[in-house]
């Protein structure tokens, strides 16, 4: 290309001409400098009439300029600084000249840049908006900040024509010395012993410039000077990094969060083993990310259908952390995706020697972490290290139970509200609302270095035990609701403290800690059977147990023992072990005796009832069940003889004494209406809609079944479910629907296999019955297909296929 000619051509024609002689789109060129194809747009146009230095050094490597075509692109730029502030533009006014500062060039990372591209966006618009001032990009240790900000600022840069000055304060503690830090870094000297406001105002106060300030953290109190130098300097903005807030005047906060990880429904059942739908997965930027960093040591690194999944669960363990991902990945060059996934059960050990030129405090997790732990005040310190024993995060009402109080042989010395607050402002705790109540948490890597604090604080083993506390005095709070109008909200509120009734049961077996375990795991039955958790919740109750019996450092009481008891027989009985289930129940039963506990007494009768009904005893079961209801009487319970009643219904219909199983059973619909939950209202109108349905009156059967699954809608009560739908498929079946019978019993079948339930002994003939029926009615080819069909549903989606709603 010549130049000859060019000298005094405009910046946007002279780069026009330059892009058409070199053959390059406004799109390809953008592609190559990584700038927006607006952005090369506008220049073209003069709509951004000055670029910024680095913008300039980009289009001149893309475009392959020589030295003088770079240098004729970079006096147009020069003429439109000196037009810029001329006064017809409203620049400084005549006889003052604002000469270029030397700025130092923003960082250009070595690595690629994955992700981000909704926070980067967020942030540009938020400078460009001209009422932003100063802009903080809040986060974590290792969420990165500090690439976000470089990539913001180069979009960002266009509206900035004087320049996008980098100002680097990681190592810098003293809030006093960071305008020092900027003017030193702006090569602005602090003469005639002016203070270092009033020698950077009166070189920046006819700029329009943007100063990014990374790591501000450990000098937020510098916040407010900050603020003085942008009130002095009307066309400065500032663009911060840091994990806490500097909670200023006019400072606009956005949330850095960690890389997106799949969720659990972008996995699916595989061979036996959970495994990532590649497809999905691969659009997440935690996974690209990793995957990468991994390649960048070992080339030839390629996910497979095998690694994906153990790929997915190193980004899940690692929370979507940037800087524990690139700590991770270089360990792929030496080990499979499967045996680090195992390593990251214990994640800092395994999160050290990052890249040699990275600042000390990012070569380890660990050095990231102290660095922030050391700017928290004592009492701080302390909160957050307490913190550390909630898993899955925690309300204030827990934070404050839990980390203060009376019985705490030293007190906290901080408001627990106003120390959340700063944890949240400093990115060691996250905020967030979940089912109508704001929760506080920690990421995984966070918690487990706190976790660390903790035991060296010789506080640990107290703040465990008041958490343990804690969930055995909720979860008994809540116990006598449990059944009622509140069941699903008290359900849902288990889905998010389950992780911390899992952590203080782990705690009671190691420490002998069996009164407090089996209270708790007493309770938990209410949760744990509507969730289909029978496996989990059999092994806490029956390792309890076992050690309670063996001589725990605190046993249970009698009364909290045989509660325990005759939970744990109903968490075999359901899982089909009836020998465990009746012995269980005869040694709560016989403890009962001893106690005098009529109400235990009347539930243990029922449990050893349910089960010999379960086994096909069924004079065994109506004696048993029989004197239960009289006890329940006695005692003027109404919902439990309501329970009684039906499980006499179910008794009488195994008998095939249809007349007498639906009068047990209206009796017993009638007084869940009155008395009982929405569960248990759902129970006694498929219950009897089955007798019904087995005495022929198939029309009325079907509208009290549809009318139950009506009422299980988004309860995710699978247990109730699935059994009520296979009797909806066997009344469809009679009906004349076979093909939609055979949808609801794949699904009902997916259910059960999803929570591991097994079919009840008494039903299972009527289940042979209504399979072999739909199949003789479809044929096995279509009978397959619809079975097949109806396994890919929800449980919701089950329901309304059930209901009609899906055809």
């Amino acid at each position: 290309m010549g130049t000859a000619a060019k000298g005094q051509i405009a910046f946007g024609d002279l780069l026009h001409q330059y892009r058409r002689a070199a053959r390059l789109t406004q799109e390809q060129l953008a592609e190559r400098t990584g700038l927006s194809t607006r952005g090369i747009s506008d220049l073209e146009r003069g709509a951004r009439r000055i670029p910024h230095r680095d913008t300039l050094r980009l289009l001149a490597d893309a475009l392959n300029l020589t030295a003088d075509e770079a240098t004729a692109l970079e006096a147009a730029v020069v003429r439109l600084r000196r037009r810029e502030r001329s006064p017809s533009a409203g620049g400084p006014p005549i006889g003052r000249t604002v000469e270029p500062l030397t700025l130092p060039v923003l960082p250009a990372p070595l690595t690629s840049f994955v992700g981000r591209e909704a926070e980067v966006a967020a942030a540009a618009h938020l400078l460009r908006r001209g009422d932003v001032r100063l802009l903080t990009l809040l986060g974590p240790a290792g969420v990165g900040k500090t690439r976000v900000a470089l990539r913001a600022a180069d979009v960002a840069a266009a509206d900035f024509p004087d320049g996008v000055a980098w100002v680097a304060l990681a190592a810098i503690t003293d809030p006093a010395l960071v305008l020092p830090t900027i003017a030193h870094t702006l090569n602005i000297a602090e003469m005639g012993g002016r203070p270092p406001l009033a020698a950077l105002s009166a070189v920046l106060g006819g700029r329009r410039m943007l100063l990014v300030l990374d790591n501000f953290e450990q000098v937020a109190p510098a916040g407010t000077d900050v603020v003085a130098l942008l009130q002095a300097c009307s066309g400065l903005a500032a663009l911060v990094t840091s994990r806490a807030a500097l909670t200023v005047r006019g400072e606009q906060q956005l949330p850095v969060l960690p890389l997106a990880v799949p969720e659990p429904q972008h996995m699916r059942e595989g061979n036996g083993e959970v495994v990532a739908v590649a497809g999905t997965v691969a659009q997440y930027p935690a996974v690209c990310l990793l995957v990468e960093r991994a390649q960048a040591v070992k080339p030839d690194f390629a996910p497979t259908p095998a690694s994906l999944s153990a790929l997915v669960e190193i980004c899940r363990r690692l929370d979507g952390l940037p800087l524990a991902i690139e700590l991770a990945a270089p360990r792929l060059k030496v080990v499979s995706p499967h045996t680090l996934m195992a390593r990251l059960e214990r994640l800092l050990p395994t999160l050290i020697g990052g890249a040699r030129d990275l600042d000390v405090r990012q070569q380890t997790m660990r050095d990231t972490l102290t660095w922030s732990y050391q700017l928290l005040q004592p009492e701080e310190q302390r909160l957050f290290r307490h913190l550390a024993v909630f898993v899955g995060g925690c309300t204030l009402e827990a934070a404050e139970a839990v980390c203060t109080g009376p019985t705490w042989s030293e007190p906290l010395g901080l408001d627990v509200l106003q120390g959340l607050s700063r944890l949240v402002d400093r990115s060691l705790v996250q905020q967030h609302e979940e089912g109508g109540e704001q929760r506080f948490s920690m990421l995984h890597v966070i918690r487990e270095y706190a976790l660390e604090w903790l035991a060296a604080s010789g506080e640990e083993q107290e703040a465990r035990r008041r958490h343990c506390e804690y969930c055995v005095a909720t979860a008994e709070a809540a116990e006598p609701e449990f059944r009622g109008p509140r069941q699903l909200a008290l359900l849902a509120q288990g889905d998010r403290d389950h992780d911390n009734a899992r952590a203080a049961l782990r705690w009671t077996l190691e420490q002998g800690e069996t009164e407090l375990g089996l209270r708790l795991a007493g309770i938990f039955l209410d949760y744990w059977v509507p969730r289909g958790l029978h496996s989990e919740g059999r092994r806490w109750l029956e390792a309890l147990l076992a050690l309670d019996q063996q001589g725990a450092r605190q046993p249970a009481s009698p009364p909290v023992r045989q509660k325990a008891l005759r939970a744990a027989s109903i968490m075999a009985r359901h899982q089909g072990d009836l020998a465990r289930a009746e012995a269980l129940g005869e040694e709560c039963l016989a403890l009962c005796r001893q106690l005098g506990d009529e109400r235990q007494m009347g539930a243990a009768l029922s449990a050893l009832g349910l089960a010999a009904l379960k086994r096909g005893d069924l004079a065994r079961a109506g004696s048993l069940l029989d004197e239960s209801l009289t006890m329940w009487r006695q005692l003027g319970d109404a919902r439990r003889v309501a329970l009684e009643l039906g499980n006499l219904g179910n008794v009488a219909l195994l008998q095939h004494d249809y007349t007498r199983a639906v009068a047990l059973k209206e009796d017993a619909l009638a007084l869940q209406r009155r008395h009982g939950s929405r569960t248990d209202v759902a129970q006694a109108l498929a219950n009897l809609g089955h007798a019904l349905h087995d005495r022929g009156d198939h029309e009325r059967a079907a509208a009290l079944v549809r009318e139950s699954l009506t009422l299980l809608r988004n309860t995710r009560y699978a247990l109730i479910a699935a059994p009520v739908m296979e009797v909806l498929a066997s009344i469809l079946c009679a009906l004349g629907e076979a093909e939609r019978a055979a949808r609801l019993l794949g699904a009902a079948a997916a259910l059960q296999s999803e929570i591991g339930a097994s079919r009840a002994a008494e039903v299972e003939a009527d289940y042979d019955r209504t399979m072999a029926a739909v199949r003789d009615a479809l044929g096995e080819e279509t009978f397959t297909a619809a079975w097949a069909a109806g396994t890919t549903l929800g449980l919701d989606e089950a329901i309304a296929a059930a209901l009609g709603e899906a055809e």
